[in-house]
């Protein structure tokens, strides 16, 4: 794991796995990740960069004492020998994570590539409040760099996100805070994250850590305890790029044209040799467009990446962290990191808040949300705000915080935080119990993460059902709709209806939206609540329409939609509706990090279970519903759940998934799978009785 961590970050991963990976090494020699880690080392503090190197010797020291392979993985490819670890190999983790959870350009992007075949008012019902301007004109750009670039955004997770909540002391049954935090990142085995309890003079740290990185992530140090979600923020623009008529090597900025900035690199291929690349970059970014560079003239695409940004220091952030006393610690710590921007949780003995993490670029003008030209100064990034200007609180009136990658501050905040925040249900759904809580413990945490409630369907479902002609329906589909009628919403592995549900929700989003979308669609598509909650609202453009020919409402969508999901459904489970469980199509799939690139030999090393939950469920278990294979298998969810208690954190409660070890074969690499699937969680204590002891003993 951490092997395919460091490759991966200096796009060198078609050394060992071969062509099937050459695409994503070419991206990521574009966006110069290593390099940046490389420049990041040189700026650690002497304290910092102490952990850094004894945990790379620490590494070093192992692989050379090894008795047998290095990894199971490295051995079946017949891969050479891991090289030395580097301090440099362990801060490459906060980039790589930084360019997975930012993906607001992706969207800018694909709203370029529709401002052309959709009117303003279309793009603001499939982004809610796109602004009323509409898109600006700007240089023209190739089919191929547009599609070029919409590689890069592969890159970044979609569905990531993530719950926390904190509790004041005043509304839990011990007196002291709780907080509870689970990430949602996607599913892998290994793990992305390893639970480990460190005692040592004067440390006491427990709680989820990342292969590679000598600190604990999220979790506790016997005095306070933190947790994270992704804010969402747009911290990423594209700027469309003039390259000269005359001369491609230049592009044009406000004081005329300038030379593009150039590096060779060298990418090599497993099977298949060496491969020369040359990197172009512009003031604004690295090119992302560039398999259209030949061509002379025209508009490129440069990205800007808070990832990208040189100087990042979150290694000395989690320093800080994990030795934190008070909220003040926090806030400090929280000031020297660029990014990703993460919304932060504390709980400690002085009381419980929520700060904002992370640089967030000021704008000159605009907001980001389309490509800006980047021969305009108007585009440009004018500084960047710490967390001293971003939204926070501390001791909340109401004795609780949550966020659930929902809107993080009001329209009047000062600054432009941006506009793409996660579907608004999920964290309805924590408030509504939130608000309810008096005297909170554990089990109603653990019971709250893994609420199964349907937010989409307790918004969707009646609309749905509206619309529907029940005079067009056979027998077996009004059975099917009286049992949606009396369903409880809840989306449980044995149950038909989340099923029925999610394939007529499916279907719906495809009649509606596909038409004017055209060859747009299967890239936009997925389980896009929001926007249908609009058009089935308004009623407007996409259906009701009587400039169509021939005009078809939304209920005669709704109606054709619900008999093509019942079809499908036949087709995969047969015709018998008592075979349709969500558990025969909702299953977690844990793709294997080396293995999983590959068709057929995936099934062998993947792990898989079913499970309950569904898109944006508190519970959350999302899937890829424009996937026309598995549109329901999990993809993606909570591979952590933690809660803290501050009354004795020793009894903080975890699991991960699916399992502790990295190990190929090891019985460890999916044994926590059915305990993470039924919410049955971990202590870090130590056992009375534990089956080894392993001393570590200086050499000096």
């Amino acid at each position: 794991q951490m092997e395919m961590l460091r490759r991966a970050a200096w796009g060198r991963l078609a050394e060992v796995v071969g062509a099937p990976v050459l695409d994503f090494d070419l991206r990521m020699r574009r966006l110069g990740v290593g390099r940046l880690a490389e420049a990041d080392a040189t700026l650690l503090p002497d304290e910092t960069r102490a952990v850094y190197q004894a945990y790379a010797d620490g590494v070093n020291a192992w692989l050379k004492s090894r008795d047998g392979v290095a990894a199971d993985e490295l051995a079946l490819l017949l891969a050479p020998e891991p090289e030395p670890w580097r301090i440099a190999h362990s801060l490459a983790w906060n980039r790589m994570m930084s360019l997975r959870l930012v993906n607001n350009w992706g969207s800018e992007l694909m709203r370029l590539r529709l401002a052309e075949r959709l009117s303003p008012k279309q793009l603001a019902d499939l982004w809610p409040d796109y602004p009323a301007s509409g898109p600006v004109s700007l240089p023209e750009i190739s089919p191929s760099a547009l599609a070029a670039a919409a590689k890069f955004a592969e890159l970044a997770g979609p569905d990531d996100g993530s719950n926390a909540w904190v509790i004041a002391g005043e509304r839990t049954a011990s007196g002291a805070p709780l907080l509870a935090n689970d990430p949602h990142l996607g599913l892998t085995t290994p793990a992305v994250w390893h639970l480990a309890s460190i005692r040592a003079p004067g440390l006491r740290l427990a709680g989820a850590g990342a292969p590679g990185v000598p600190a604990i992530v999220l979790g506790h140090n016997g005095h306070v305890a933190w947790g994270l979600t992704n804010a969402g923020t747009d911290t990423s623009d594209l700027y469309v790029e003039q390259l000269d008529p005359k001369d491609p090597g230049r592009y044009l900025t406000p004081d005329g044209y300038a030379p593009l900035e150039l590096r060779r690199e060298t990418v090599r291929v497993r099977f298949q040799g060496d491969r020369e690349i040359v990197i172009r970059s512009t003031r604004h970014g690295p090119l992302i467009s560039d398999e259209d560079a030949s061509a002379p003239g025209g508009g490129v695409l440069a990205l800007a990446h808070g990832g990208l940004l040189p100087g990042e220091r979150s290694a000395e952030t989690l320093y800080r962290i994990n030795r934190a006393r008070a909220w003040p610690d926090i806030l400090a710590a929280l000031k020297l990191t660029r990014g990703p921007q993460q919304n932060v949780f504390y709980a400690g003995p002085d009381g419980v808040g929520m700060a904002l993490g992370g640089d967030l670029p000021i704008r000159r003008r605009g907001d980001g949300y389309m490509p800006a030209d980047g021969a305009s100064t108007d585009g440009d990034w004018a500084r960047l705000a710490d967390v001293s200007a971003m939204p926070q609180t501390f001791r909340p009136q109401d004795g609780w915080i949550a966020n659930a990658n929902n809107k993080i501050a009001g329209d009047d905040f000062p600054l432009w935080l941006g506009r793409e925040w996660a579907y608004p249900g999920r964290m309805a759904e924590i408030a509504a119990r939130l608000s309810h809580l008096k005297q909170a413990d554990l089990d109603a945490m653990a019971a709250l993460q893994y609420d199964l409630t349907s937010p989409i369907a307790r918004n969707l479902l009646e609309p749905m059902l509206s619309l529907l002609d029940r005079d067009a329906l056979d027998a077996r589909g009004r059975t099917l709709v009286a049992a949606l009628e009396d369903w409880d919403l809840k989306t449980e592995m044995y149950a038909t209806e989340p099923l029925v549900f999610y394939a007529w929700l499916r279907e719906t989003i495809r009649l509606v939206f596909q038409d004017e979308l055209g060859d747009a669609f299967p890239e936009w598509f997925g389980l896009r609540a929001e926007p249908l909650e609009h058009v089935l609202a308004e009623r407007q453009v996409w259906c009701d329409d009587v400039r169509a020919a021939p005009v078809e409402t939304c209920a005669e969508m709704a109606t054709r939609a619900f008999a093509a999901a019942l079809a499908w459904l036949e087709e995969r489970y047969g015709d018998d509706p008592a075979n349709w469980r969500w558990k025969k199509a909702h299953k977690a799939r844990f793709r294997h990090i080396s293995f999983g690139f590959f068709p057929v030999v995936n099934k062998i090393f993947d792990s898989v279970v079913p499970t309950p939950g569904g898109q944006e469920t508190i519970n959350r278990a999302a899937f890829r519903a424009g996937d026309e294979a598995a549109p329901f298998v999990q993809r993606h969810g909570p591979g952590l759940r933690a809660i803290y208690d501050l009354a004795d954190l020793e009894r903080s409660r975890f699991v991960i998934a699916p399992g502790q070890s990295g190990r190929l074969f090891s019985g460890n690499r999916s044994s926590l799978m059915e305990r993470w699937r039924d919410a049955e969680y971990l202590t870090l204590e130590p056992p009375a009785a534990p089956a080894s002891v392993l001393t570590l003993e200086p050499a000096s």
